[in-house]
């Protein structure tokens, strides 16, 4: 088994309880449940809010690491719950000397035993491993690095940092071959690990790391690697591939050696670095959280299996090794790129275990400072890593306070809205006035490019002792905010503005909508308007970025053609011109209308089908274009084209913006129909998370949709493109209710 050992969080005489406290109450525009499976959006205001509060701190230490958001899609209940033991007894494990709120019980309160040392995993302690925000900090955070292989910033002295205290270390390879003879490669380790990093694409640092933490590098007593096994001498597996189940796993390992014929070490380096490449790396698996905690939709394998390794906490133990060989080699100020999991209905604030008594933490919420200059760190103990140090006289809120004898650590949150731990010898009480509530000026504005607004915050009650309230944008991208609340646009698009209160964590939104400031503008919704003689079609006048809303309207041949009743009626075969200005300017638009006179029997509709002018809707998704042929019958020949005009086969579908086009004997288009199917914005004639993206896109301000594909997307039909409309999409998909076509 495929069990990464790990030396910190070790008591085995203490009991843990898993406690969830809120750090924030946010609205947040990418609201996660709003989010398909591996959406991965890059910088820091992508990602929740709970995130942004570490990401930043990290950010302030390494100013060129980048973070990538990769919405997972999944509910963060669902995730934990299918890697836990309720789902499978041996895919979660953790070490049985640690505590008992990590470890899973049965019904008779007996651990199950995955192999000597190792057994099931709790639910608690596993949300605690999988909780990403845990572990954004310095040393933690390189388990989202992502394993591809760089030669700019990776080299041989590296893998030989993290080759350093073991027998591994500057040691060229000496090895048993499959007779039991010695043989000696004139290559060091680290020299065939950059050979094989390179050949595969996979970071030697990574390589390294895992050998260091599969085997311990130990050449003369592991199993895996020293060579003189009976039965499997001359075979090596320093990564521990298919070293699963039974009670020596890695006999089982050795086993798949020969099947691959690891009989050297430099076989097994490189191909053991291969089968990491093409299995995990290239699958979808491309960093050390993922290849534990399969929760990329985008991979290769299905959620939650084919993971490398079992051990929960084992892509944290990694990270530090990681961080360790960086910080040795000098190479944390290069920039680093990490790809972080964000779960659908996540706590608000990071899954905590404490490492105590359940008697011995109680909630609190209590302004402290501290003496001293004082580390924070993330978890109780100076075995976990230092998030920041506070300098002496910072203030701060004890949110869990530790009461049990002897080294005493108290859980508190910065102004900045994070968490962490300090040891409380270092901190004291204040008296004060908390905070009951906040409110903001405004719930939501409209601003224009070019502008801006300034929001107020309001403290309840009015003599609280601390007052210092933080602003956070959803977005900095499309709009900042300053320490005193004044709001910046960047662009188009749209943002929440959230203030937060230092003290008691109360918060307030602003939903801020930025428009760009254009020319006016009056537009018809078509160049072109086919109407059948004594038939009528709607039509639509848009003003924009004016405040004169009224427009005139010129039908150049009123014999040909009327306006009655909002809609353009056909009196007589032929074309004329329909011209729109808004009131009092020079500012027009202007469209052709054809009329067509057709014979009794030219064209017949099948009535189950909804036929407006020149739109057919009432369609249903994967409608093929034989299925619409079938429903029309007429003297004219039929030509089905998609958006981009290519004709399309009958075996096709059809979809939002295909055209019918009927033909005279001339191969000439007498009239022309556009087809919408509501939710299908892609035009593909399938209702997908495509359609989904583009709504949300829109509405974001990223791309714009207009025209027949805009009416297609207001599947709520409130004339209007909203969440409602990529809500009900996201229903559709999932089965809870259909998208009705009208």
């Amino acid at each position: 088994m495929l069990l990464n050992k790990i030396k910190y969080f070790k008591r085995s005489n203490i009991k843990i309880i898993q406690i969830i406290i809120a750090i924030i109450c946010i609205v947040f525009t990418c609201k996660n449940n709003n989010i398909f499976a591996a959406d991965k959006v890059a910088g820091i205001s992508a990602f929740p809010n709970s995130y942004q509060i570490y990401l930043r701190q990290l950010q302030k230490l390494h100013s060129n690491w980048t973070f990538t958001a990769m919405y997972t899609g999944i509910d963060w209940k669902t995730a934990v719950k299918n890697e836990g033991p309720t789902v499978d007894l041996k895919r979660s494990a953790i070490q049985v000397s640690f505590a008992d709120v990590w470890k899973w019980k049965d019904s008779n309160g007996n651990y199950n035993v995955i192999e000597p040392g190792w057994v099931t995993a709790s639910e608690a302690g596993i949300g605690y491993a999988m909780d990403p925000r845990r572990y954004i900090n310095e040393m933690q955070i390189f388990q989202f690095e992502t394993l591809n292989y760089d030669s700019t910033t990776q080299n041989q002295n590296g893998v030989e940092k993290i080759f350093y205290g073991t027998l591994m270390y500057q040691k060229n390879i000496t090895y048993t071959d499959t007779s039991g003879k010695t043989q000696t490669i004139n290559k060091t380790y680290s020299k065939v690990v950059m050979e094989a990093a390179a050949q595969y694409g996979v970071s030697p640092y990574h390589l390294a790391s895992r050998i260091r933490q599969e085997t311990g590098c130990d050449i003369q007593n592991n199993v895996s690697i020293k060579g003189n096994v009976s039965g499997y001498v001359g075979l090596y597996n320093y990564y521990n591939i298919g070293a699963t189940g039974g009670d020596n796993p890695a006999i089982s390992g050795l086993a798949y050696a020969r099947k691959k014929g690891w009989t050297t070490p430099e076989l097994a380096i490189k191909g053991g670095a291969e089968f990491i490449a093409e299995k995990y790396i290239n699958a979808g698996q491309y960093t050390t959280y993922l290849q534990k905690f399969n929760v990329n939709d985008d991979g290769k394998y299905a959620l939650y299996t084919h993971q490398y390794m079992q051990n929960i906490l084992a892509p944290s133990s990694e990270s530090m090794s990681m961080f360790n060989a960086y910080s040795k080699l000098g190479l944390l100020s290069v920039p680093f790129n990490f790809v972080i999991p964000v779960y659908n209905n996540m706590p608000e604030s990071p899954v905590d275990i404490y490492v105590q008594n359940p008697n011995e933490y109680v909630t609190d919420s209590t302004k402290v400072y501290c003496t001293d200059n004082l580390n924070v760190r993330s978890g109780p103990g100076t075995n976990n890593s230092i998030i920041l140090t506070a300098p002496k006289g910072t203030v701060m809120t004890r949110i869990a306070r530790g009461v049990q004898a002897g080294e005493r650590w108290d859980k508190v949150r910065l102004s900045s809205g994070l968490e962490g731990y300090v040891f409380q010898s270092y901190i004291k009480e204040q008296s004060y006035t908390k905070v009951t509530g906040v409110s903001l000026n405004k719930d939501s504005a409209d601003v224009v490019l070019g502008d801006t607004l300034k929001l107020t915050a309001s403290i309840s009650p009015s003599n609280a002792t601390y007052k210092d309230v933080y602003w956070l944008s959803s977005d900095s991208s499309i709009a900042a905010v300053s320490d005193d609340g004044l709001v910046t646009p960047k662009k188009a698009g749209v943002v929440v503005i959230t203030v937060t209160t230092d003290d008691q964590v109360k918060t307030a939104t602003c939903v801020v909508n930025i428009v760009e400031k254009k020319d006016p503008s009056i537009t018809l919704d078509k160049d072109t308007y086919n109407i059948i003689k004594d038939k009528d079609t709607s039509f639509t006048v848009t003003i924009s970025n004016s405040d004169i809303k009224e427009y005139d309207l010129v039908i150049e041949n009123e014999d040909i053609a009327k306006v009655e009743n909002g809609k353009i009626v056909g009196l007589a075969e032929g074309s004329t011109k329909i011209k729109v200005n808004i009131k009092g300017t020079d500012i027009k638009d202007e469209a052709t209308i054809k009329v067509f006179e057709l014979s009794e029997g030219d064209i017949n509709i099948d009535p189950s089908i909804n036929v407006n002018g020149d739109i057919i809707s009432k369609i249903n998704p994967d409608t093929k274009v034989q299925d619409i042929k079938d429903k029309i019958e007429t003297t004219y020949d039929i030509s089905v084209k998609n958006s981009s005009g290519t004709i399309l086969e009958d075996s096709s579908l059809v979809g939002t913006g295909t055209k019918i086009q009927l033909l005279n004997e001339d191969n000439i288009v007498m009239f022309e129909y556009n087809i919408i199917i509501y939710g299908d914005v892609s035009g593909d004639g399938k209702i997908t998370s495509k359609d989904y993206m583009m709504i949300k896109n829109h509405i974001m301000g990223t791309s714009t949709i207009s025209g027949i594909t805009a009416k297609s997307a207001d599947t709520y039909n409130d004339g209007k493109i909203t969440s409602k409309d990529y809500m009900m999409i996201k229903n559709h998909i999932m089965g809870t209710s259909k998208i009705v076509q009208r």
